[in-house]
């Protein structure tokens, strides 16, 4: 039973996670209030590394819109087939190798390649036929 005349208790104490974001942002703000000159004459010549991420979002918005649009794959047999064609597309994007040109010289040479010598045939490891 609550006494009348006594007032709520308030927990003044702050926790430790609280405590810890708060000297985090001390520290990665320091540097603009140690010497303002200097954070200044960054911004102005353009040698201030600003924070974007443009090259992060551009690398997964067909992933992001993937998500959509493969939504309904048909069966579960038919996403599965699917995965491996978008990753087999994406490792040859990485490899630096046109997508298209990669499958299309693949798909002609698969039938005739030797089981021994399939690997030849991974996107890391692949040279155009001439």
């Amino acid at each position: 039973m609550r006494v009348t005349n006594s007032r709520p208790q308030r927990s003044c104490s702050v926790s430790n996670r609280t405590l810890l974001s708060i000297f985090a942002l001390d520290r990665a703000t320091s540097f603009i209030f140690a010497d303002p000159r200097i954070w200044v004459h960054r911004q102005i010549n353009g040698t201030f590394q600003g924070t974007h991420n443009n090259h992060v979002k551009n690398a997964i918005r067909p992933i992001a819109l993937g998500r959509e649009n493969w939504l309904f794959t048909g069966s579960e047999l038919a996403g599965q087939r699917a995965a491996k064609i978008m990753s087999l597309i994406a490792t040859a994007k990485n490899s630096g190798n046109d997508p298209h040109a990669y499958l299309r010289n693949v798909l002609t040479r698969l039938p005739t390649q030797p089981n021994s010598r399939v690997a030849e045939l991974l996107p890391h490891c692949w040279q155009p036929v001439a």
